[in-house]
């Protein structure tokens, strides 16, 4: 009787020690399902969140790319004005000293005549 007794309890205790053994495996499985559920909820955010940098990215490189068009122009268009700026320069040069050269021809031109002048009444 005391060896029936006896085997009774030792399966009540691996029964026992099954059951919460079997518990604490679904408790651990339990944890890990949330934590996977957890975890692919930050991945999913994570990659909406690198979706829109990757559209912010995107959009900023297309405005780089169109200042970096504008700044070319802007470029072209200082060295267009700059060689206005001194062709009219050079221009203005050239009228300011062949109008000094025609006021010395002018300025010369009186003691010429009169140097000629007095050339023919000395001869």
């Amino acid at each position: 009787a005391d060896l029936i007794q006896a085997r009774k309890r030792v399966r009540e205790v691996e029964t026992d020690a099954h059951r919460r053994a079997a518990s604490s495996f679904q408790d651990d499985l339990d944890k890990a399902r949330l934590e996977v559920r957890v975890l692919t909820s930050q991945l999913s955010r994570y990659q909406e969140q690198a979706t829109r940098q990757d559209c912010t990215l995107s959009e900023l490189s297309e405005e780089v790319g169109k200042a970096q068009e504008r700044g070319q122009e802007a470029e072209r268009e200082l060295r267009r004005v700059k060689a206005e700026k001194a062709a009219m320069q050079d221009e203005f040069r050239r009228k300011s000293q062949a109008e000094r050269q025609a006021r010395k021809w002018e300025d010369a031109a009186p003691e010429e005549l009169a140097m000629a002048l007095a050339h023919a009444r000395v001869a």
